[in-house]
């Protein structure tokens, strides 16, 4: 016999419609059917219910406005998104008189055909082995007869059969009862030959459906399978067979061994699959790695290039400038901190702030001698201490007896001693503190007298805007300001 496949059609769709006109009939077609299997899923099949396939028939009829004139119920067209027609669905339901009165009653009002697939290439006996409704109603035996043009027809997609589709949607008892029914039907009406290929059919996978059973460990299934011929031998596309999940044949072609506890057995296909699975998952991590690789190089040659755009820069640069930057820093640096030491003694020697006003207020000019009183009280306290050596304590007489000249001689005297005892480099080293002494003094007398001058120039501002005086003339300004000191 010819396994031929041409003869399984798929259902007609509304999208595949071209005009529409031709939309339009299939859109009422399709409402027309929903309302017939309506029927049948609402309302519950009871004895107080009349469920008459022609009395539900002359129902629709009447009450349908449709557009197919004469064609009213095509149980070809698709009714849902896979695809599955009415008569899908009824077999589903496992309505077997309803399909019956179908089969029985076509015509031009009636369309109806038994190798109508849905969009999966699943025929209405698939859809049938799918539910358990057959197998309460025990009435597999009729929706065998009832599609027995289709029995032994592979699908276009999967080229499996039903025993195929039996094992691969597995439901405890209700699918060893379509395993047998199947094949007790095929064996009764064809050959061995027939019934051979029939059970050892390969699908697209190269899976038989003892491999199938085998791999989803469906023992009950197995069992029967080997009972009836299904060679254990077979290997699919990826060489696996089903004796490699541990399925043997003995010599009464009856018996599938199920290893459990301590006798169990690994088959080396299990083996290879791990094998396999370990060796994706390392090619994937292998291929990650290495992109994580190649970023990490990119990212290295970009920071190289960096450090050699650094490099060049840095060689242009010019030493003796680099020198004189630091010792310009480190001098800066430093006038820094006299700045800083100058102030914090200025703020624990009043008196010296006391003089640098006093400074400032007299433009620069120095308002009192250089060596004040109390340096020549101590001067002639000690001059008069020596002398009471020599028997004179007149301390009038010895201040009496000292000028200004004097004073400086006796300074320039013990400078000179003191000079005497330092050494050149401590004197070259008290030198330029002075001069950095003396210069730091100049600025902020400089600083002192600019001070002095912006805080005149306010006064008079402030003085000429209060008498609404001219500010420019500043001589008239001060005249008013010493007219009102004086008469203070």
């Amino acid at each position: 016999m010819n396994f031929s496949n041409n003869e399984l059609v798929y259902s007609r769709d509304i999208d595949n419609a071209t005009a529409n006109e031709e939309r339009e009939i299939f859109e009422s077609i399709k409402d027309t059917m929903l309302l017939f299997l309506q029927e049948f899923i609402v309302v519950p099949n009871d004895n107080n219910k009349d469920i008459n396939f022609k009395n539900i028939v002359d129902k629709i009829s009447l009450s349908s406005n449709n557009k197919l004139n004469n064609i009213i119920f095509d149980f070809r067209v698709g009714i849902d998104p896979v695809g599955n027609t009415s008569l899908h669905w009824l077999s589903k339901l496992s309505l077997v008189d309803v399909i019956k009165d179908i089969f029985e009653n076509k015509s031009s009002k009636i369309l109806v055909s038994d190798n109508i697939v849905n969009n999966n290439s699943e025929s209405c006996l698939v859809e049938c082995i799918k539910s358990i409704n057959s197998f309460n109603s025990d009435n597999f035996e009729q929706m065998l007869l009832l599609f027995d043009h289709i029995v032994l027809s592979n699908d276009l997609i999967y080229n499996r059969n039903i025993l195929q589709y039996i094992c691969l949607n597995y439901n405890e008892n209700a699918s060893e009862y379509y395993l047998k029914k199947v094949i007790d039907h095929v064996s009764k009406k064809y050959s061995s030959e027939i019934c051979n290929k029939f059970i050892n059919n390969k699908d697209i996978e190269g899976d038989t459906c003892l491999n199938i059973a085998s791999k989803l460990n469906l023992y009950s299934l197995i069992q029967t399978l080997l009972e009836n011929g299904a060679d254990p031998l077979i290997a699919n596309a990826k060489y696996i067979k089903p004796s490699d999940y541990g399925i043997i044949e003995t010599n009464n072609n009856s018996i599938a061994e199920k290893k459990t506890g301590s006798n169990l057995i690994t088959p080396i296909s299990l083996i290879n699959d791990v094998t396999a699975e370990i060796n994706e998952t390392y090619m994937k991590e292998t291929a990650s790695y290495t992109a994580e690789l190649k970023n990490l190089d990119t990212e290295i040659e970009a920071k190289k290039q960096a450090l050699s755009k650094l490099k060049s820069q840095v060689s242009k640069i010019n030493l003796e400038d680099y020198d004189s930057l630091k010792q310009f820093t480190f001098l800066n640096n430093g006038l820094l901190k006299q700045r800083e030491l100058l102030d914090r003694q200025l703020d624990t020697f009043p008196e010296f702030k006391q003089f640098i006003d006093t400074f400032g207020q007299n433009e620069g000019k120095l308002p009192m001698p250089l060596v004040s009183e109390e340096l020549l009280s101590a001067i002639t306290t000690e001059d008069f201490n020596n002398n009471e050596h020599n028997g004179n304590n007149s301390f009038d007489n010895v201040i009496s007896t000292s000028d200004a000249n004097t004073i400086l001689l006796k300074l320039s005297n013990n400078l000179k001693t003191e000079l005497d005892s330092i050494s050149l480099d401590q004197l070259d080293t008290l030198i330029d503190t002075y001069k950095q002494q003396n210069e730091s003094m100049e600025k902020l007398y400089e600083e002192l007298g600019n001070h002095k001058r912006r805080r005149v120039v306010k006064y008079r501002t402030l003085i000429a805007k209060t008498l609404d005086m001219d500010v420019e003339d500043t001589e008239a300004i001060d005249l008013v300001v010493e007219g009102m000191c004086n008469e203070i």
